[in-house]
């Protein structure tokens, strides 16, 4: 009586992980193709599903940003920049741990973008 019952309860178990499973199956499914439309609509992809160049590039950035470092790229964000400001606008872009020192900016890299 035991052993049906320890018996009855694993299969349960086993039922039960399986369905827990599915469910994180279907919600990985719809992130999937929530990412994809983005990337569809961002042009990253085509609508066929195949990496564009623009795509390309955001798989090669090394950054947390690659999706707005490569819409900045294509829309000419950089094209009137200095190389300095170029570099002080890519600084942005890369993580540093929190500091309270306060940051000096030379006065020709100041101004709006």
């Amino acid at each position: 009586l035991l052993l049906a019952r320890k018996q009855a309860v694993e299969a349960e178990a086993a039922a039960l992980r399986g369905e827990v499973r599915a469910a994180q199956t279907l919600v990985l499914r719809e992130e999937l193709r929530s990412r994809r439309r983005v990337l569809r609509r961002l042009g990253h992809l085509s609508p066929e599903g195949l990496v564009t160049a623009k795509g390309t590039m955001a798989a090669g950035i090394q950054s947390a940003d690659e999706l707005v470092l490569t819409e900045m790229i294509f829309n000419g964000a950089f094209n009137s920049l200095s190389p300095e400001q170029c570099v002080a606008l890519l600084s942005a872009f890369i993580w540093t741990e929190k500091s309270d020192a306060p940051i000096k900016v030379r006065e020709d890299l100041e101004g709006g973008w």
